[in-house]
């Protein structure tokens, strides 16, 4: 089974959330007959605002200092036989949610450690979690901001970084995990930005849409973003390009130490969207994480969708 992509999945498990709170019930009993996952308290009240009482919890330890006094977001899908099936519970993690404005308060982040509540949709509602399940993937992410909108944009957005783990099993409804056995994503598309001249870009989601608006060579201006990884780690940078007419060459690299830029790859792109999974090492010299596009040359437009930055095994 092809894992579900955690960073990508946000916008997906959102829609059910907004749907959750201003649709019509459905009785709130999966097709499992198991009431959603959930027993005991539901922490359900009668204003309009859900509190933090009953269920279970996901705590994350080992958490970096620097995440310290910062607020946690987390979104889960369950494992299921069939990639494509609609049926797998999903699981949202916050403090406390308004439902008349949709704005969630996050839990602060102290001394390495936070424990996040955890939620499930269940018709018009959502009602802690507390149930005894297997989640395919469960995502961690870190903001600044300690309330806003249950959103797949604004959380994309405002999550400084991301951290994933899989199969992780639920007793009761609580979880926990060790920073270090977890995936971390910390790159934000939307924080692209540009250098050189006679060029222009927009992002929407995780693509990139680049206007070249001036002949130029190449290397003479492109679109760059920073990213964090690990040192003496293969790291799998995965996107897919294309453009809107033409073919156009590219110059990718994923960093530099004092000298050079590495990996220096230079690749051809054309009007068919072509996926590209290219595997680095990160030298123990590097000085600065930039994935860069030098794609300067005629005018015209090009595209650039991330997929993924992963660590290989």
């Amino acid at each position: 089974m092809t894992k579900k992509n955690l960073w990508l999945g946000i916008l997906a498990l959102t829609l059910v959330f907004t749907m959750t709170v201003v649709g019509c019930s459905d009785g709130s009993t999966d097709n499992k007959g198991n009431n959603n996952g959930n027993n005991g308290n539901n922490g359900n009240s009668d204003n309009g605002n859900n509190d933090n009482s009953g269920g279970g919890t996901f705590t994350l330890t080992g958490i970096p200092a620097e995440y310290n006094g910062k607020y946690a977001v987390l979104i889960g899908y369950e494992k299921t036989e069939e990639e494509d099936e609609e049926d797998g519970l999903e699981i949202l993690g916050f403090e406390t949610v308004n439902l008349s404005t949709e704005i969630c308060t996050y839990p602060v982040i102290s001394n390495g450690s936070v424990s996040i509540p955890l939620w499930i949709p269940t018709g018009s509602n959502v009602t802690r979690y507390s149930g005894n399940h297997t989640f395919e993937e469960v995502g961690v992410g870190i903001t600044s901001d300690q309330s806003f909108l249950f959103d797949g944009d604004i959380i994309d957005e405002k999550s400084e970084t991301w951290i994933g783990f899989y199969n992780v099993t639920f007793s009761n409804g609580s979880a926990t995990r060790a920073w270090s056995q977890g995936s971390v994503q910390t790159y934000n598309v939307k924080n692209a930005w540009k250098w050189g001249e006679g060029i222009e870009f927009t992002v929407s989601g995780d693509t990139i849409t680049v206007n070249v608006t001036k002949n130029t060579d190449m290397d003479s201006c492109g679109i760059q973003f920073s990213y964090n990884v690990e040192k003496n780690k293969t790291y799998r940078y995965s996107f897919e390009a294309w453009t809107k007419s033409g073919t156009r060459n590219v110059r990718v690299c994923f960093g530099e130490d004092t000298s050079s830029h590495y990996p220096n790859k230079q690749i051809t792109i054309t009007p068919t969207k072509q996926t590209y999974n290219l595997d680095y090492l990160i030298g123990e010299n590097w000085i600065s994480y930039i994935l860069d596009f030098n794609c300067g040359g005629d005018i015209g437009e090009l595209y650039i969708r991330i997929i993924s930055i992963e660590p290989l095994p």
